[in-house]
């Protein structure tokens, strides 16, 4: 085995979700905590929007609408993840509804690198809610992500956060036949 996999480190990796506006208070938390080495992605969240129908008619008119989001990802030593959900929080005040999300999962790194030195917090923050479940969907038809996002919207179970990716797989493993999917992707998260 190469060396450079040897190096295996219990971290955990935080993943924070905030509209577009708020993306320099992240990157300003993360920096200030130690967190160099950020990945920044960007997505788009998915609201039903309610509103009263045209002209004064009866009834309501529901509508999908969709804010920038700018998704980030870091790991830090798991210890720390407390403190940097915490700060992440106060930064861009998600403890407001409706401003964005950030969660924790614990992971073992293979990396040659150490992980960021953040000093943990003496405990949790009492008010972390704990035991969700994060659904990632993977869609290769285009606008999949919205139909997905609709039907999640009406059922109540989540916000979700559609992002675009690249993916092959499958895809090149069927010779000819492979130009009927296509290589983009809607990621649709529900949490």
């Amino acid at each position: 085995m190469p060396e450079t996999l040897e190096h295996r480190h219990e971290v955990a990796r935080i993943t924070c979700m905030v509209h577009q506006r708020l993306d320099e208070r992240v990157t300003e938390c993360l920096r200030s905590l130690g967190a160099h080495t950020v990945l920044q992605e960007n997505a788009r969240c998915v609201r039903q929007r309610v509103r009263s129908r045209a002209w004064g008619l009866p009834g309501l008119r529901v509508d999908l609408d969709n804010a920038p989001m700018e998704i980030f990802r870091t790991t830090v030593p798991r210890p720390a993840a407390a403190r940097v959900l915490g700060a992440l929080a106060d930064a861009v005040d998600l403890r407001t509804p409706g401003r964005g999300a950030v969660y924790a999962q614990d992971l073992v790194e293979l990396s040659p690198q150490e992980p960021p030195s953040i000093e943990p917090d003496s405990g949790m923050p009492g008010d972390l809610l704990r035991d969700f479940t994060l659904i990632t969907a993977i869609l290769s038809l285009p606008g999949r992500g919205q139909e997905l996002a609709g039907i999640a919207l009406k059922l109540g179970v989540a916000v979700p956060v559609v992002s675009l990716g690249e993916g092959t797989g499958l895809r090149d493993r069927m010779g000819l036949l492979r130009v009927t999917i296509p290589p983009e992707k809607e990621l649709v998260h529900l949490m």
